[in-house]
């Protein structure tokens, strides 16, 4: 049987600018990243609440939801633009995010949709703050996947998760590799914030905690990386799809290393 999975949050335009001077734009964001994802991976029960542009040059972006058989729930159609993302590459492949234009991201209003699901995906970032502390207060029905992406948007503001930890079921945290010290405290408050964790710590080691013990991992490594725009939302979604096909978290870890190592080897978000 196929998991039933809530994407909550964006939909949007990654615009590259290329070292050649030239401007290549993708859809993106990180919602749609997943879903793109999931789908390519069989999930075939896929749902998204967020907000949708109604203007002209936003239009096919419904449409990208449709393409991938995306059922919409609670999204609120608004006049603005769509969030918009500006990316530049480094030479080896690292992006560099800038310039972030929110639109109507900024405007959407959340509401508890009335049906369950297996797993709901939110991620957390400045932009999406006020309306991810109401979801977080009153979630859907289901397992809520909490990704706080970099963690530098509420790294000094921790202690804030004890309030939600009863409803948090995975807490994902992308340590930044230098900051030794994050790193530290994640380990040291295991438990406290989530019933599980998930740190990925981008070329270096990371761990999966599922309550009880342990599991560490190591990125495979890549001669070539040509982009690394949405590596981690490829990591996520493929790691919950194959730790619900039956895998064991080591080998959970290991094949969504190998997926997203993929993602990496070509340009654009997914």
């Amino acid at each position: 049987m196929k998991e039933k999975w809530l994407c909550l949050g964006d939909i949007g335009h990654d615009i590259y600018e290329l070292p050649s001077g030239e401007e290549r734009i993708f859809s993106g964001g990180i919602s749609f990243n997943h879903l793109t994802h999931l789908h390519r991976l069989g999930q075939r029960q896929l749902f998204f609440q967020g907000p949708l542009s109604s203007h002209s040059e936003d239009l096919f972006l419904s449409r990208r939801l449709d393409d991938l058989a995306v059922k919409k729930v609670n999204c609120e159609s608004l006049s603005g633009r769509a969030p918009q993302q500006r990316i530049s590459l480094k030479e080896n492949g690292e992006k560099n995010f800038f310039s972030y234009e929110p639109g109507i991201l900024a405007d959407f209003n959340y509401s508890q949709p009335e049906e369950s699901f297996d797993f709901i995906l939110l991620p957390v970032f400045e932009q999406n703050w006020c309306w991810a502390m109401d979801v977080l207060t009153t979630p859907p029905k289901g397992k809520l996947v909490c990704d706080f992406l970099d963690g530098r948007d509420f790294k000094q503001e921790v202690s804030f998760l004890k309030e939600y930890a009863n409803k948090i079921d995975l807490l994902v945290v992308g340590c930044p590799p230098e900051d030794q010290g994050f790193y530290e405290i994640i380990l040291k408050n295991l438990g406290k914030w989530s019933k599980k964790v998930l740190v990925t710590r981008s070329h270096l080691s990371g761990f999966y905690f599922d309550g009880e013990q342990i599991c560490h991992f190591s990125p495979i490594p890549q001669d070539t990386v040509v982009d690394s725009t949405g590596a981690g939302d490829a990591f996520l979604s493929s790691f919950l799809v194959y730790l619900c096909s039956g895998m064991t978290p080591k080998a959970s870890l290991e094949q969504a290393s190998v997926y997203a190592g993929q993602q990496i080897m070509r340009l654009g978000p997914h």
